[in-house]
């Protein structure tokens, strides 16, 4: 028996429960899910000092974990990907922003477009957030968000991320600045 099962049975056993009570739950952490079944019965007949039972059932399974690559490739599933033409064609709209989530130190590197806006990875839920004091206005959820990084993974993640908190026309440029470049299309320093 693992030390994390060892701890939560000793958990469990300290419950106190009138007799004849059956107790199920289940845990679920990012490393384990716990299936736990705690009853205690009474034994013994008429007598006032009746012997109460415990038992303590407990199933764990480890969870699986997915790697930084799985997660990418699940949000590339759920994510409209465009090539560096159609983002280039897009911006043409006015209704269009394109956010550019690298680093400052990837901008300084590497350069950006000309037409991006900068929101670094990981500040996006809080300028997404319209409720917060660190909203962004390119941030709105009635224009077409487009996200870029470096080479798609992140932007992927972040285009997850944007759906759950309610935007609905958001994409991201496969491949990132890098396919951007490749594409002959403009970069500033």
């Amino acid at each position: 028996m693992s030390l994390f099962a060892y701890r939560l049975k000793n958990i469990i056993g300290k419950i106190k429960l009138p007799a004849n009570t059956y107790l199920r739950f289940f845990f679920v952490n990012l490393q384990f899910c716990v299936q736990a079944e705690f009853s205690v019965k009474s034994s013994g007949g008429r007598n006032k000092h009746k012997k109460k039972d415990s038992q303590v059932k407990l199933k764990i399974k480890r969870m699986n974990s997915k790697s930084a690559t799985d997660l990418v490739r699940e949000a590339k599933l759920q994510t409209e990907n465009l090539t560096p033409q159609q983002v280039e064609s897009e911006l043409k709209s006015e209704n269009v922003v394109l956010i550019d989530i690298r680093e400052s130190e990837e901008l300084i590197q590497n350069g950006k477009s000309e037409k991006a806006v900068h929101a670094p990875r990981g500040m996006i839920e809080f300028y997404a957030d319209p409720s917060l004091p660190y909203h962004k206005q390119e941030f709105d959820k009635n224009k077409r968000i487009i996200l870029h990084c470096a080479s798609g993974g992140r932007s992927a993640l972040a285009v997850s991320t944007l759906k759950q908190m309610g935007y609905t026309n958001v994409a991201h440029l496969d491949g990132g600045i890098n396919a951007w470049k490749e594409a002959g299309l403009p970069v500033k320093k």
